[in-house]
């Protein structure tokens, strides 16, 4: 039996654009998350399970230190259902949201030991990263109890694109609008096989860099946007351990770096008719 073989290659010669505005940009969501070392608490055994805690000193005031921060830009708080449960048991997930407006986005969220920046349609790079670095110097200025130990930094990218995979070919719609070649061996399932077209799909590729120090992650799923079946394709770029940068100054130069690969993924695998499109050219 022949083995599966996959293979993520660049088709083409086609130059590369720089990055540029796009009218129809297939953006969902931007998303920046910082996360900081909790403080150890002794597990605690429950039912057979051990449950450990984690505590960020003086959170429940921090929320309200916070808001006094960022209620200019963030007016709006939304207590997230997962507030029910005791923080201690919540670490690196977020309990409340600020909004710009009720309903409105963007919005910046904290949790213990987790802050993110969140922004979608409106989205545009200088505002979203001027936003990112007030929310950090805010949760720097406020967290004095304990100093912060970042652990992990990432800049995540949801774009979709309509799709509708029992209509068409996924596979053949990656390597001719995105530059992507999977190939599966039909041989191994050759007799029972009823179509060279995958039922469902999911493609995750991950490679270490060295600037800035970080992997980069991009996924496609088969999921849906506005209802309608989409191809859901996710750029993310994370530091973790001693790779995140540990202050305000360093994260800022950190995200000019992530920016620029997460463009140069974008603008590379979409140059052509699908870019076209988005340009509104098509």
């Amino acid at each position: 039996m022949n083995k599966n073989t996959q293979s993520l290659t660049s088709l083409d010669n086609d130059s590369i654009p720089e990055p540029h505005e796009l009218k129809n940009k297939p953006l969902v969501e931007a998303i920046f998350e910082l996360r900081w070392k909790l403080q150890p608490v002794e597990p605690q055994s429950q039912q057979g399970s051990i449950i450990k805690f984690g505590l960020d000193p003086g959170f429940q005031v921090l929320v309200g230190q916070y808001y006094e921060q960022c209620k200019k830009t963030f007016p709006e708080i939304e207590d997230l259902p997962i507030t029910d449960i005791p923080p201690e048991l919540t670490g690196h997930s977020v309990r409340h949201r600020f909004r710009s407006g009720k309903g409105d986005w963007p919005v910046t969220q904290i949790g213990p030991g987790i802050l993110t920046v969140n922004e979608t349609e409106k989205y545009k790079w200088d505002t979203f990263k001027k936003l990112v670095m007030e929310s950090i110097d805010n949760m720097y200025n406020i967290h004095t109890r304990s100093p912060l130990y970042p652990i992990r930094v990432e800049l995540h990218y949801i774009d979709a694109i309509a799709f509708d995979i029992e209509d068409s070919n996924i596979l053949e719609f990656l390597r001719k609008n995105l530059h992507i070649d999977i190939k599966v061996d039909e041989s191994l399932i050759e007799e029972q096989l009823k179509s060279a077209q995958p039922a469902g799909f999911f493609f995750h590729v991950a490679y270490p860099l060295s600037k800035p120090k970080c992997t980069v992650i991009t996924e496609f799923k088969i999921g849906h946007k506005n209802n309608k079946p989409s191809i859901i394709w996710d750029t993310i770029l994370r530091s973790v351990k001693e790779d995140v940068p540990q202050k305000p100054e360093d994260i800022n130069s950190w995200l000019d770096e992530a920016h620029e690969i997460t463009d140069k993924v974008f603008f590379t695998l979409t140059r052509g008719d699908l870019q076209k499109a988005f340009e509104g050219k098509k």
